[in-house]
């Protein structure tokens, strides 16, 4: 049967309803807390794992949702969210992280600028049936706007509108 913590006609297995006089804002519902007889390193945290049946057998985790320390706790509260899924041969993996400065790493545990993509074939596809656009929006001529190449992490070549310190007077567009 279904259990509700809050209601008395529960929907699902698990339904938890809080009942408030808020209507503009989010409220906890829910809290998962994860606590230790030893002392807290990074990584200490809290996953919510997903499982389901395969071919009638022991359940397989098909991935899982983990919030930890990004750190060490007992000097900074500083927190990271990984999503993780389950591939056949490999098992569960971390696919994307967003850290504690809101960057997102898809295919990197640390990333270092608000979108940071990793991996053997990394690209982005923008596929759409009525048109596509790809924007770089700087705040004011004095800020660059710039696509760089590279190989190793090392320049090859670059192209875009260079703020008025470097070249120009900031509206100038460049490859080189």
């Amino acid at each position: 049967g279904n259990v509700g913590i809050g209601t008395a006609t529960p929907d699902t297995t698990l339904d938890v309803q809080a009942n408030t006089s808020l209507t503009n804002a989010s409220t906890e519902v829910l809290a998962l807390n994860h606590m230790t007889s030893g002392t807290p390193a990074a990584n200490f945290g809290v996953r919510i794992g997903f499982h389901a049946d395969e071919n009638d057998s022991s359940p397989v985790q098909l991935g899982n949702i983990n919030v930890a320390f990004s750190g060490d706790p007992t000097s900074s509260d500083d927190a990271h969210m990984a999503f993780s899924l389950n591939k056949q041969g490999t098992g569960v993996r971390e696919l994307v992280r967003i850290d504690t400065d809101g960057n997102v790493g898809i295919g990197e545990d640390d990333p270092d600028s608000l979108l940071e993509i990793a991996g053997a074939a990394a690209r982005v596809h923008i596929d759409s049936t009525s048109g596509a656009s790809l924007s770089i929006d700087r705040a004011a001529t004095s800020d660059p706007g710039i696509i760089d190449f590279r190989t190793a992490d090392s320049l090859n070549w670059m192209m875009g509108t260079p703020d008025s310190d470097d070249w120009g007077d900031g509206s100038d567009f460049y490859i080189g």
